[in-house]
């Protein structure tokens, strides 16, 4: 039974206006006590009702509106409880009764694996955090390769504190949010960049991918100290020829060798460009930028792709994807929950096994 009952059970239930009756608060509280009713508990702001000010009394707060239950009700919803909604062009509280906290509820799969691909025994849920990080790298891509576009021109015009974004990138306190952001995910960015060689002007020699298979120098030196801030413009001959000498000195032989097998940069080879390593064409997909960011845990084993393929509804799928993972919601886990009372099952007064064995394979 719920609703504007027009009566309060308590003093405390009422605040502002006239002084409280206490003998029509005693009235109410013998009819509910009559009728074997309950009080189901409240969640939310105490007044569900706002009056007007009269005779200059402060204004009027109660608790006029409620539910109240049986005590079959409250024995089978025992996490059941009343929740008051904010206010809208009206002056009661809407109230909703809720079966069970929904702030309490617990989860039968981690959120860890859901967010695994379906064929590695996930539900292939995209994390939101790495994929807000995706886009942002998108826009990193889109503001070095496309300069033109007029909302890059207005960051470079706003923010490009250096001739070339593909060195580096900074931000100060003050600046914008997304730039902030921008520069946030810059060295995230940038282990992803593999650059093509041209005049090597703006290659970074030791710690830059510019060699074949997508690696960087810095790790391969045989040397204790190495200067950091190398173009790989310097590493070339007045004659134009690569530096033989200083490659086979500072390189093992099949690193450098693999130098000296490409073409030495020139002025006319124009400047150098920047490749996506995520892809096989080096082309930038958002897709690509979001799996550069998940750690490739360990694969659940089972025939997931069968799962996903059979022809059934998507409800039972989801139930056998459930029953494999072995978290389901049995007598004993509710238990273990605090949502349950007995691990026994209701109809043959036995205890089930905790967990029903389900596999794929």
């Amino acid at each position: 039974m719920l609703g504007d009952f027009n009566e309060i059970a308590h003093p405390k239930e009422k605040k502002g206006g006239a002084p409280n009756d206490a003998r029509k608060c005693h009235l109410f509280n013998n009819w509910i006590n009559d009728c074997n009713l309950l009080n189901v508990t409240t969640s939310g702001t105490q007044f569900t009702w706002r009056g007007p000010k009269w005779n200059r009394r402060d204004k009027v707060f109660k608790k006029l509106d409620r539910i109240l239950c049986n005590v079959d009700w409250r024995l089978k919803y025992q996490e059941g409880f009343v929740k008051v909604l904010p206010r809208v062009q009206s002056d009661h509280h809407p109230i909703i009764v809720l079966l069970q906290d929904q702030s309490r509820r617990s989860h039968m799969v981690g959120w860890d694996v859901c967010c695994l691909p379906k064929n590695e025994g996930g539900l292939g849920i995209k994390r939101p955090h790495h994929m807000n990080n995706a886009f942002l790298v998108k826009m990193l891509w889109n503001l070095i390769n496309n300069p033109d576009d007029l909302w890059c021109k207005v960051l470079y015009g706003k923010y490009g504190r250096n001739d070339d974004l593909r060195v580096t990138i900074y931000s100060q306190p003050y600046d914008s949010p997304l730039w902030i952001a921008l520069t946030g995910i810059w060295d995230q960015f940038q282990q992803n960049i593999v650059w093509q060689l041209g005049d090597g002007n703006n290659i970074n020699f030791w710690l830059d991918k510019w060699i074949p298979g997508g690696n960087s120098l810095f790790s391969t030196t045989n040397q204790s100290f190495i200067d950091t801030t190398l173009s790989v413009r310097e590493v070339v001959t007045p004659s134009g020829e690569w530096d033989y000498d200083f490659l086979i000195s500072n390189l093992p032989s099949n690193f450098a060798l693999q130098v000296l097998a490409l073409p030495a940069p020139t002025v006319t080879d124009g400047q150098d460009s920047i490749g996506w390593g995520g892809t096989s064409t080096r082309n930038f997909t958002v897709q690509s930028a979001y799996v550069s960011q998940s750690a490739r845990g360990q694969t659940i084993e089972g025939d997931w792709n069968g799962l996903w393929s059979w022809k059934g509804p998507y409800r039972i799928q989801t139930f056998m994807w459930i029953a494999a993972h072995e978290h389901m919601l049995t007598n004993n886990r509710r238990r273990k929950w605090g949502v349950g009372i007995s691990p026994t099952c209701s109809e043959c007064n036995v205890t089930a096994p905790k967990q029903p064995k389900f596999g794929l394979g």
